[in-house]
């Protein structure tokens, strides 16, 4: 018997300290930098040494009408103004194993703004400089325990 997994756009969830975002049209992860780098030694030899860093980039592209840009326009300023923009960022699959988290968010700048005869999406930048728990999942959920 085999299972028929389905991906739902829909069941993606951003929260920006537990405030559902929406409006979505697509959402990016990407791991800062890599958890290991390679550092080269004589004979051949080479050692691999584990870096500190656990920052991430993330991009919500939001419709130009969606209240999202109000929300986040709001934590931009309020950073900008007084230094007070990190927030808790959170985004999950709900019909999957996939979950970003990170407690160290701030917005990198304004999007881009378009005016013109379509409607034009906003792309916001977050970046996330540490504490970030992130796991690449699948839609896959079992009928009884893995473990």
């Amino acid at each position: 018997m085999s299972n028929i997994l389905t991906y739902d756009p829909s069941k993606i969830s951003v929260l920006v300290n537990g405030w559902k975002c929406v409006a979505l049209e697509g959402v990016t992860i990407a791991q800062g930098v890599r958890p290991f780098r390679i550092v080269k030694g004589i004979n051949g030899i080479n050692t691999r040494v584990r870096t500190q860093d656990t920052s991430a980039s993330v991009t919500l592209v939001v419709k130009q009408t969606s209240i999202t840009n109000d929300v986040l326009s709001y934590i931009y300023e309020q950073d900008v103004k007084y230094g007070t923009g990190g927030f808790n960022l959170v985004i999950k699959d709900e019909a999957g194993t996939t979950y970003f988290a990170t407690g160290d968010a701030s917005i990198t700048e304004l999007p881009t703004v378009v005016f013109n005869s379509e409607l034009t999406a906003r792309s916001w930048h977050i970046t996330c400089a540490s504490g970030v728990v992130f796991h690449v999942g699948s839609n896959f959920v079992p009928s009884t325990s893995l473990f």
